[in-house]
């Protein structure tokens, strides 16, 4: 991607609020030379120095870079990670925040997001796990935080899930009247009573990891439909990832949960493209939203946002090897998380395709 004078410009100042633990290098421009490098598709924070150090003087003065015995001298890669390292995340959220809100972009729906950081170990040989919250259009952090990924079995780790989210709740300004949503294993009524008890929204997928609610929506559905017929059905214009998608989706109401207004089936049906093949399956879930809140169109557009944040994880570990990125260090693999996610939304709020746009699809051997 080719910034413009006036974006490279303007990028130092998105950073202007954050409290700068150096006297030299300012950190806003610091973080708007490693974000500017992750727009170009550099992967990680060595990746991102040796970019850095390829600009012309011009580049680096557009970046605000300290000029030094009549020279401009861009941060050596030490250090960028001393700075990434000590980074307020909080501080970084709200600055990538306030770009957004700048530009009119804002979301009206947050998708709870936990992702581990496979390469991220610590000395004990833990790795990094990442829970937080993050928009479904801008493709925002709302809050992250790293924390080691819990080594139990499912229902201990259910557990500690829940407990890492909901402290990260308390940090997203504005959460009443936006719609939380949640994957399965996130499906619980500690949850659900927390956001309720916040003025916020919630649509939750329901799967076997809770028997009773997911019999109860699916007799409710045998019961309150005749031969199934979908309330909406909604067909992708156009082949995505080498495929068709049709979705068509159920809805009805009263259903003993925290803040139920409504619950539904969701039927997706995939064909592929060059071998023909079909793939169907039935998806459940519960929303606080009501009837007269939001229709089936609007359920169907909160689902599929929900699985926007996975896509983004394909690309988070797909074009930036996430998974193979090492730094583990105080808050370097939240603050590097948080400039790739912002890479991606600014590339996507575009409308652009990031993997054409960045080049970088294809893994190279080399680590940042």
């Amino acid at each position: 991607m080719t910034l413009s004078t006036a974006q490279m410009r303007s990028l130092p100042v998105v950073f202007q609020g954050i409290d700068d633990p150096r006297r030299r290098h300012t950190l806003p421009t610091v973080l708007a030379l490693a974000s500017a490098a992750t727009l170009c598709g550099m992967r990680g924070d060595k990746a991102i120095s040796e970019g850095v150090d390829d600009l012309s003087p011009r580049l680096l003065q557009r970046f605000r870079v300290c000029r030094c015995d009549g020279q401009y001298r861009p941060p050596s890669l030490s250090v960028m990670r001393r700075l990434l390292i000590r980074v307020d995340p909080l501080q970084l959220d709200a600055a990538l925040r306030a770009r957004h809100q700048a530009h009119d972009l804002d979301d009206s729906a947050l998708a709870i997001d936990g992702k581990t950081l496979r390469g991220a170990i610590d000395d004990d040989g833990k790795q990094a796990h990442v829970p937080g919250i993050t928009g479904h259009d801008t493709k925002a952090p709302w809050g992250q935080k790293v924390g080691m990924r819990p080594d139990a079995d499912e229902g201990e780790k259910r557990t500690n899930e829940i407990g890492t989210i909901i402290p990260r709740l308390e940090t997203v300004p504005d959460i009443a009247g936006r719609t939380v949503t949640a994957e399965a294993l996130l499906t619980q009524r500690t949850l659900a009573k927390d956001l309720l008890g916040r003025g916020a929204d919630s649509l939750f997928t329901v799967k076997g990891n809770q028997p009773n609610l997911h019999d109860d929506i699916r007799l409710r559905r045998d019961e309150t439909t005749v031969r199934h017929v979908p309330d909406v059905t909604d067909q992708s214009p156009k082949p995505e990832h080498g495929r068709r998608e049709r979705r068509s989706i159920q809805v009805s109401s009263d259903l003993n949960f925290p803040g139920v207004g409504q619950v539904f089936a969701l039927r997706r049906e995939t064909v592929a493209v060059t071998s023909g093949k079909r793939r169907r399956e039935t998806a459940y879930g519960v929303t606080r939203l009501s009837a007269q809140a939001a229709s089936p169109e609007r359920l169907l557009t909160l689902n599929r946002g929900l699985w926007t944040i996975e896509a983004m994880h394909h690309i988070l570990d797909g074009s930036f090897e996430e998974d193979r990125r090492r730094i583990r260090t105080g808050n370097g693999p939240e603050t590097m998380t948080r400039l790739r996610r912002f890479a991606i939304g600014l590339i996507k709020a575009r409308g652009l395709d990031f993997l054409k746009m960045t080049n970088n699809a294809a893994p190279q051997p080399a680590l940042g």
